[in-house]
């Protein structure tokens, strides 16, 4: 365990950040500050704050994560490492984050003697041709890009109707109609394949799996940093399914969506 902080520590403030406004940069760069001090109770107010109001940054996660390790909540610390690594991190910070997530997932697995390769803690992110495609650029950036060339293509359209001198227009619309229609179908199914599979990780060391949703269920322990997929939300309990299979349901304040 030791050695495992002190790479987090040798690690932990690679990651620094350009957030939206100022403001947010300060408390940012305060967050920071706190957790080189050791405050790392401090640093996770400040962050979770920042994450609160919308700000979605691999750097800030990083440091979530580190910061979440140095408090014991190792689960929550693999939620912040696997958000990080969805929001196209550059390859610094995606490194950092891999190698402290490969980290605490063994300092889990070792906990729960759960084997040397521990597969049942990690519920991967889909595969698949059909998902690389779909998720190659963030989901606001992919949205822009299709209104761009929408309007682009209705101003070609236009443009070609209205004057005889524009009749370069025509030729043109057909490679920015093709685009248009690649990134709508693209966007379609990216918006599809995440409306269906939502992944989380267990953040309570005493969690329970759950033959139904109430508390006199019959249930089974769950580890801390298990990963699974969340089929099913309702108020107060979900219904998950474990990597090996299993089904069952798990009190929301349990798990932390990745």
């Amino acid at each position: 365990m030791r050695r495992a902080l002190l790479v987090l520590s040798l690690l932990g403030f690679l990651s620094t950040s350009a957030l939206a406004t100022s403001d947010a940069q300060e408390r940012f760069d305060q967050a920071n500050e706190l957790l080189t001090r050791g405050e790392a109770k401090k640093a996770v107010t400040l962050y979770e704050g920042l994450r609160a109001e919308g700000q979605r940054d691999a750097s800030l996660e990083h440091n979530l994560g580190n910061a979440y390790v140095r408090t014991g909540a190792l689960g929550r610390a693999i939620g912040a490492y696997r958000r990080g690594l969805r929001l196209a991190p550059s390859p610094p910070v995606e490194e950092a984050l891999q190698r402290n997530l490969e980290i605490v997932r063994r300092q889990l697995q070792e906990r729960y003697r759960s084997g040397e390769d521990g597969r049942q803690f990690i519920y991967a992110d889909p595969g698949g041709l059909w998902f690389r495609l779909t998720h190659m650029v963030e989901s606001s950036d992919l949205t822009w890009l299709a209104l761009l060339f929408w309007t682009l293509l209705l101003g070609l359209l236009t443009a070609r109707r209205l004057s005889d001198r524009w009749t370069w227009a025509g030729p043109v619309s057909i490679p920015v109609a093709i685009i248009t229609c690649c990134l709508a179908l693209l966007l379609w199914g990216q918006t599809r394949l995440d409306g269906k599979i939502s992944l989380g990780v267990v953040v309570d060391a005493k969690a329970s799996l759950k033959d139904g949703p109430h508390g006199d269920a019959r249930g089974v322990p769950v580890a801390e940093g298990m990963e699974l997929r969340v089929l099913e939300i309702r108020e107060d309990w979900s219904q998950v399914e474990l990597a090996g299979g299993r089904r069952g349901w798990i009190a929301n304040p349990s798990i932390e969506g990745l």
